[in-house]
């Protein structure tokens, strides 16, 4: 089954996944917990992917935290609401 938009979507929308009241600490440390599930998942199979990620983190931390750079990045390009 091909993955859904509409749920990729949502799953990167704060609101929908934490409330309208979650604080960007409780996002960052969701934040974190991703990276290292995705860094666990990559370091045996992709140790240069890996390794890359963890040298982005803080700057795409810096696009998800900052609405207007968000928006810029175009991150959501081509999905659908």
């Amino acid at each position: 089954m091909p993955p859904n938009p509409t749920a990729a979507k949502r799953d990167l929308n704060p609101t929908a996944v934490f409330g309208p009241d979650a604080t960007l600490a409780e996002l960052r440390r969701s934040y974190d917990m991703l990276l290292l599930k995705v860094l666990s998942l990559l370091q045996d199979s992709d140790p240069p992917l890996a390794r890359d990620i963890v040298k982005s983190r803080d700057a795409i931390w810096s696009i998800l935290e900052d609405p207007k750079k968000f928006t810029e990045s175009n991150l959501m390009a081509g999905a659908t609401p």
